[in-house]
């Protein structure tokens, strides 16, 4: 059997041209897995997920260290990335409103009253600081225009003052509502006791704020209990201990700011004797505070226990450190005097 013959093609040949474009598609074909292992190795850009987290975390660490401003420069970096971001939005409230001038205590509002229909407890204990605050800023003002310190626009002088006050009251009677909503949410949270206390006392009630003040006595002593016992146990790191450390001494503090506000405000109703019970308090908190026993002294004193006033007198001379011009050591010498004639005169009628 015979095989078919086959012709051979003819031969192609290629233009120069042709060759130089096939020699470069064939370069650039070997070049490209090494072109896509190059961009492999190139840097991926950030996760926005993990720079928004970072942001977080460094503006709460900031925030802690009560260094607003670089807080505040993180929050808006975070916000640039998620601007609905209520967290960080709640954030930079708190950093105005902790920064407290005018203009702050106005972005503050601003981001607390956004956020207040959320019911978050935390924007309306904000809100109602703010109102209190600013209620404050605008009693000074007023103050200041009576005294002529201040110029105004107005035609009346004293009428814009008084438009001040009430606006004043406004802004607290306001506050006692917030703070009250933040007591429904959350029954134990101090802040909001505190600033009821504070701000039923600036409306001139002082039964009202007393009865805050008790309330908040008694929620300090079971969370410093609470905050003793952590301090017990055996398998604490180094950061738990510092944090509950400062806790313990912001209970603390906050204790005898609410004994002493508690003791002026008994003194003011005549109710001095009290007033001495709250200054026992803070002299068992605080020994080392002369103001203690400087206010404790005064009291003593208008009860007619005058060697208990001569007594802390002295305590007050010794813990003060004041020179002896300064007129709060002058005042305690007169007092010292005062104490001395009515002891002469109580030792005169017992003979």
């Amino acid at each position: 059997m015979h095989r078919i013959p086959v012709k051979a093609p003819p031969m192609r040949t290629h233009s120069p041209a042709a060759f130089r474009r096939f020699a470069c598609v064939a370069a650039l074909l070997l070049a490209l897995p090494a072109m896509q292992g190059c961009r492999s190795n190139e840097p991926k850009p950030p996760d926005p997920a993990k720079m928004l987290e970072m942001y977080r975390e460094q503006a709460l660490g900031y925030y802690e260290q009560r260094s607003y401003l670089q807080a505040e420069d993180q929050i808006r970096k975070g916000l640039d990335i998620r601007p609905d971001d209520d967290q960080l939005k709640l954030m930079l409230g708190w950093c105005r409103q902790m920064r407290g001038t005018r203009d702050d205590l106005l972005v503050a509002e601003r981001v607390f009253r956004d956020l207040a229909p959320r019911k978050d407890f935390r924007a309306l204990l904000g809100l109602a600081e703010c109102l209190e605050r600013k209620g404050v800023l605008y009693v000074e003002s007023a103050a200041a225009i009576d005294a002529g310190e201040r110029s105004t626009d107005a035609s009346d002088p004293q009428a814009r003052a008084k438009e001040l006050r009430a606006s004043a009251n406004d802004y607290w009677n306001e506050a006692l509502v917030h703070y009250q909503a933040v007591l429904a949410a959350k029954p134990s949270e101090g802040q909001a006791m505190n600033g009821l206390q504070r701000t039923f006392a600036l409306l001139g009630r002082p039964e009202d704020s007393l009865i805050w003040a008790d309330k908040l006595l008694a929620q300090s002593a079971s969370e410093a209990e609470f905050w003793r016992k952590q301090l017990e146990r055996t398998d604490l790191r180094a950061d738990e201990e510092a944090r509950l450390r400062g806790r313990l001494l912001d209970s603390s503090d906050l204790t005898v700011a609410t004994h002493y506000s508690a003791a002026s405000l008994l003194v003011k109703l005549g109710r001095k004797a009290e007033a001495a019970a709250h200054l026992d308090e803070v002299v068992l908190l605080v020994p080392e505070d002369p103001n203690a026993y400087s206010r404790r002294a005064q009291v003593l004193f208008e009860l007619g226990r005058f060697e208990e006033a001569r007594a802390n007198l002295d305590d007050f001379l010794r813990l003060s450190g004041l020179d002896f011009d300064h007129p709060d050591v002058q005042r305690a010498y007169q007092l010292q005097a005062d104490c001395d004639r009515r002891l002469r005169l109580q030792d005169g009628s017992a003979k």
